[in-house]
């Protein structure tokens, strides 16, 4: 069977954790999981709540002897505790993180990617997502444009992340048009014509869906929210509490740490939804939503990564092999 730790995230603002003390109480082998001193804490959960339940609390420096780590975002500071073989479950993003593809490449790791967990055609983690279009549209509102100043609005995306905001749009009483993948090319033609322009896009490929062009051709004053960080060129995610900068003659909305802001909430809403596969993972017995979720199998993608993801590895596997002759 394998052991599998939860450490704190050390990405600055993240506050969000992958397991909550509630969700341990149905699983089978509690004592296959070890938690980070302090794991919790700042949620109001102490690590004796974790050890009631059988759980293991451990110092972090411990944490690189397990098989798995299981951490919502992962920084470069995380390198330390990985070993050869390990596999990551989270965020880890390696596609945007040079550290990490090179870790995934030179340490043979496997990860287990949340973005990539789907049951039945429904997103594992649809609920975070959900609330981060909720909180990150509300955000917006406040730190950049109240709802009665924000024109004619146009939604890029139909997911949960889009729902979310959409549920806030129509609570403001605020009218928009929503484009999909189908569609997108229709609006980059006519951006000039929005007020506010809403991402909720996932993207995947590479170059952008929003170039700084598409940019340059919006209205002087014009409000681009870009809410899925994905995909918009010239969007930099800034600090959960200043996310509005200015790209030219635009305003621009970018957080990357949206459910961070309701730190305990979203971590009940990821630890309900990952719950139920704790289990298969300590047991290593077959999955479908895990198997179509392993991007990348001891440093090597699958057929489940991303280009992007593929792309990157296959870049670190070169940086490697170009260090070691």
């Amino acid at each position: 069977m394998k052991s599998v730790g939860f450490t704190k995230s050390t990405m600055p603002e993240e506050t969000r954790v992958a397991l909550l003390p509630g969700d341990i109480e149905n699983l089978r082998h509690p004592e296959r999981l070890s938690f980070e001193q302090g794991y919790a804490r700042h949620l109001g959960f102490p690590d004796d709540a974790y050890r009631r339940l059988g759980a293991r609390v451990m110092p972090r420096r411990e944490m690189a002897r397990l098989d798995v780590l299981c951490v919502p975002k992962f920084s470069e500071k995380d390198r330390e505790s990985l070993r050869d073989g390990m596999t990551l479950w989270g965020w880890p993003y390696v596609e945007d993180n040079r550290w990490c593809a090179e870790a995934v490449a030179d340490r043979s790791l496997s990860i287990v990617d949340f973005q990539f967990m789907y049951e039945g055609g429904e997103f594992v983690f649809r609920e975070n997502s959900r609330l981060a279009g909720r909180l990150g549209m509300l955000q917006a509102m406040q730190a950049g444009r109240p709802p009665e100043q924000l024109g004619s609005v146009a939604m890029i995306g139909k997911g949960s992340l889009a729902h979310g905001a959409m549920e806030v749009l129509d609570a403001s009483g605020v009218r928009y048009s929503v484009f999909d993948s189908r569609s997108s090319g229709e609006l980059l033609c006519s951006m000039h014509a929005f007020d506010t322009i809403v991402n909720c896009m996932k993207w995947y490929r590479p170059g952008y869906l929003v170039s700084q062009a598409h940019i340059e051709s919006m209205k002087t004053g014009a409000f681009l929210v870009d809410l899925s960080t994905e995909g918009v060129e010239g969007s930099e995610p800034r600090s959960i509490y200043a996310p509005v900068y200015m790209n030219g003659h635009v305003m621009m909305y970018s957080n990357a740490h949206i459910p961070a802001l309701l730190g305990k909430q979203a971590s009940e809403q990821i630890s309900r939804a990952l719950a139920p596969y704790v289990d298969s993972v300590v047991e290593e017995t077959p999955d479908t939503v895990l198997k179509g979720a392993t991007v990348v199998a001891d440093g090597k993608p699958t057929a489940a990564a991303g280009e992007l993801a593929r792309m990157a590895l296959q870049a670190a596997a070169r940086t490697i092999s170009e260090r070691a002759s």
